[in-house]
Parts: structure tokens; C-alpha cells; sequence
């Protein structure tokens, strides 16, 4: 009961809707101005990737795979992320891993160059001879409803069709802004 009775004394000027908590805000406004304050969404995703195959053609050396999308009609911002992967090359196409680029980005890719959208998540980071893929990163990224899949993307000059596997870790951090 003690329980029910604080969660109603907290709740009392709080109004809850499906994106935020609104709270009546502890300042004071003038003639003619109401105030909210809200607390946004925070969310984290942590996508696992166990044998996430990103097929490169010869003739563009360059191929990419949606691997995760934001929920749809929302507009968020994007705020960290955090990886931790393995990338392994197939041995036929790819044959140097430490001669390849990663990325993770709102759009697939579209050129060697992997820039732009193609790499606002996670910049493009040169695996170790080991395959190793370790980026942190601390953005601002707006990502407006309707743009709200992830791609995962890699480049590498080959010269015959091949691909790269990926597998661990990658933790988004975003804020959920709702429609």
C-alpha cells in the first residue's frame, strides 16, 4: 500500500503517453506561456550478429545488408553506439580482411568510398589482420521516420565475387521522438 500511495503522489502532475513522461516543470513562465517537460525515450538496441554475410561483387567491390529497422513513423536521434565484431573474409573474393572497410550506415552502399549515409552509424573501420571490428563512437544523428533502416556495409577491391561474415556485438543508443 505504502508502494501504491508514493507512485500515486509522484504520478500526481505526471501524464504518461507512449513516447514520454510529461511532468509539470519546477520554473515559472510569463503571461501567455505554458510549459511541459518532458523526458524522451531513451532506448538501447544491441543487434547480434552471428554469421551476417555482406556479399561484394568484383565488379563494384563495394556490397551491403539491412540489418535492423528503427521503429517505423518515428523520428529519433541516434546518440552512441558501441562494436564489438569479427569480421572473416571468404577466402575466394576477400582474401586480406586488414584490406577491407566496415560500416554501418542509413543507407546501403553505393560506392567504394563508403561515406555520407553510408556510414553515419559507424564509420568505416579497417578490420585488424585478426578481423577484429572495435569502434565506439558519440554522434548526433537525426534520423527523420521513413529513413529508419540500418545497413551494414563493406568494401574491398577483389576481383572476383566474394564476402565478408560478420559476427559479435553492436549496441545503438537513441532517442525515441516519436511521430
Amino acid at each position: 500500500m505504502v508502494h501504491k500511495e508514493r507512485s500515486k503522489r509522484f504520478f500526481e502532475n505526471a501524464v504518461i503517453n507512449s513516447m514520454e513522461l510529461e511532468l509539470t516543470p519546477e520554473g515559472t513562465t510569463g503571461t501567455g506561456v505554458t510549459a511541459v517537460s518532458r523526458f524522451p525515450v531513451t532506448r538501447q538496441v544491441d543487434l547480434t550478429f552471428t554469421g551476417v554475410v555482406i556479399p561484394i561483387t568484383a565488379a563494384l567491390d563495394y556490397g551491403g545488408v539491412a540489418v535492423f529497422t528503427f521503429p517505423l513513423s518515428r523520428d529519433m536521434i541516434v546518440t552512441s553506439t558501441q562494436t564489438i565484431l569479427v569480421a572473416t573474409e571468404d577466402g575466394v573474393g576477400v582474401t586480406n580482411i586488414a584490406a577491407t572497410n566496415v560500416t554501418l550506415g542509413t543507407a546501403v552502399a553505393t560506392s567504394t568510398g563508403l561515406n555520407n549515409d553510408e556510414e553515419n552509424i559507424i564509420n568505416a573501420v579497417t578490420p585488424t589482420a585478426g578481423g577484429d571490428v572495435i569502434a565506439t563512437r558519440a554522434i548526433d544523428l537525426f534520423v527523420a521516420a521513413g529513413t529508419n533502416v540500418v545497413y551494414a556495409n563493406a568494401a574491398a577491391v577483389i576481383t572476383v565475387d566474394g564476402s565478408i561474415t560478420l559476427d559479435g556485438t553492436v549496441r545503438i543508443s537513441y532517442v525515441d521522438l516519436g511521430a
